[in-house]
């Protein structure tokens, strides 16, 4: 068993503050405005590669055994650089983000003796980025910086970049901070502030989705998330479901249905085609149709171009990509990893606060671009929390 984080030594309680801190600036900040080939990036890719290899020597020195949601972590990635390396794709994005799960599940392992310490470093880095990046769109609510891209200039965020990408970072932010409150009641306050900044954020710059997504977040914790409330997670994971077949799978018109139209047009000012992403879904069911076991590989953002959109980079829908980077199988493997996780750990209260923060991220993946980094983060909160067997009431 690794060392608790109370009997390591200063200099190896620092070094771990630097590897999670590296991982959540890569996974939640964009320096696009520094160029492609940036000096902070740079930086942060040699300290995650440094924290692959303290990772990999502690497991070696210390023989620890590999957990099912490691082991289940590995197959995929093994399964996935596979495909890709039969399709001539690419692997440096995919090993990118092999590295930052790799990290991040050291860093938890490492650290699963001494949960709450764990937690309290990365509640503050990630709420931090969600601090800075509020008072940047309070100066700054057109953007950062703009690129020039394909199809015309963009305007970019410090948070993940595309205004859009808030949502999974405030989501990751705001249960860290929830799972902190379960060991000191003092942190509520800094979730209500995080809370509130991250509306604001989102208002500002129109993110409809992210607003939805921390809002639903939010209300149950605030209403419901005192008790257990197994079969509301059941019913929000079958509504994503019905969503995925109905209107991404089968192209059913929800303009049809006047409840929905109404909330989606009135209410999120939006239209009902959600802004063009029923035509991503469906040229993306179009190419799976071609390689729909195996997928094409992880690919880049040239073939997202060339055989999607010129206008997006991905079908705007997590389980579409899946389909494409690993076909029915890559997507069986999440499925079957992610059910495993709630099925094998420990029924409590807060689980089930971080299986509707979970829920609330796959609705918001059924719409946006965002990385299996988050889904993973989410599954390792639920995880390791219930290994704690803690489901008292929090300190104060």
């Amino acid at each position: 068993m690794m060392e608790t984080m109370s009997h390591k030594s200063f200099g190896s309680r620092l070094l771990e503050f630097v590897f999670i801190s590296t991982i959540i600036l890569r996974t939640f900040v964009s320096f696009q405005f520094l160029g492609e080939e940036n000096i902070v990036m740079r930086l942060l890719s040699i300290v995650c590669a440094m924290g692959c290899l303290y990772y990999v020597a502690l497991l070696l020195l210390r023989k620890a055994a590999f957990s099912f949601i490691s082991l289940s972590l590995l197959v995929i990635f093994v399964y996935y650089a596979f495909i890709s390396i039969v399709n001539e794709r690419y692997l440096v994005s995919l090993l990118g983000r092999a590295m930052d799960i790799f990290v991040l599940w050291g860093y938890f392992e490492n650290n699963r003796d001494d949960f709450y310490s764990a937690m309290r470093n990365i509640m503050y880095v990630s709420a931090a980025c969600v601090f800075i990046n509020f008072v940047l769109v309070l100066l700054f609510p057109e953007g950062l910086w703009e690129s020039e891209m394909e199809v015309g200039n963009k305007m970019f965020y410090f948070l993940g970049g595309n205004y859009n990408s808030f949502g999974p970072r405030m989501l990751c932010s705001m249960l860290v901070i929830l799972t902190c409150c379960q060991y000191r009641k003092r942190y509520y306050l800094l979730f209500f502030l995080l809370f509130a900044a991250s509306v604001v954020s989102v208002l500002l710059t129109g993110s409809k989705t992210s607003l939805v997504g921390i809002s639903l977040l939010f209300i149950y914790f605030l209403f419901l998330g005192r008790k257990p409330h197994k079969i509301i997670f059941l019913f929000s994971v079958f509504a994503v479901l019905l969503f995925e077949t109905l209107i991404v799978f089968l192209d059913f018109n929800i303009g049809d249905i006047e409840i929905a139209k109404h909330f989606i047009e009135d209410i999120l000012q939006k239209d009902t085609d959600f802004t063009y992403r029923t035509e991503l879904w469906q040229q993306s069911l179009v190419c799976i149709s071609e390689h729909p076991i195996f997928g094409y590989g992880y690919v880049d953002n040239d073939w997202w171009s060339h055989n999607i959109s010129v206008y997006a980079r991905g079908s705007h829908n997590f389980v579409l990509c899946e389909l494409i980077y690993g076909g029915v199988v890559g997507l069986l493997m999440w499925t079957c990893l992610t059910c495993s996780v709630i099925r094998k750990t420990i029924p409590s209260s807060f689980k089930y606060v971080l299986c509707i923060g979970l829920s609330c991220l796959l609705l918001m993946m059924c719409f946006e671009v965002y990385g299996a980094f988050y889904l993973v983060f989410i599954l390792f909160l639920i995880y390791y929390y219930s290994l704690q067997n803690n489901d008292a009431d929090a300190q104060s």
